[in-house]
């Protein structure tokens, strides 16, 4: 996710410290108590400052149904939602739901899924 999203950077695409939501399409991040005092940018969430929850993902096996990346961010996977809890900026904390809202980023500014973005442009 980290290559892709930086790729659009240098592209003009995208920028790193733009509230996310700006490029989100048919998501968002939702707005709460913590991102009313700050926004969650593409740089925070690539250096796990944004606050967001969901540490990492346990997996699925070889005969699960995977989910799409919306289903995921809607915890409709194997992981609860994936929301801020935590002020953006406050805090170092891995957050692997971080990483999935960018591979939602890369999908809606892309055009493409976000395994074909990283088969074909990365």
């Amino acid at each position: 996710a980290a290559l892709a999203v930086l790729k659009l950077v240098e592209e003009g695409a995208l920028a790193l410290d733009e509230d996310v939501n700006k490029y989100l399409v048919d998501w968002k991040v939702p707005d709460n108590e913590f991102t009313e005092k700050e926004k969650v940018t593409l740089r925070r969430l690539l250096t796990h400052t944004a606050g967001m929850t969901v540490h990492g993902f346990p997996g699925y096996g070889q005969t699960d149904t995977f989910p799409s990346i919306t289903e995921v961010l809607n915890g409709e996977g194997n992981t609860p939602k994936i929301f801020v809890d935590t002020v953006p900026g406050s805090i170092w904390r891995y957050s692997g739901g971080g990483y999935t809202v960018m591979e939602k980023v890369v999908e809606d500014v892309s055009g493409l899924p976000f395994e074909e973005y990283m088969a074909t442009k990365v």
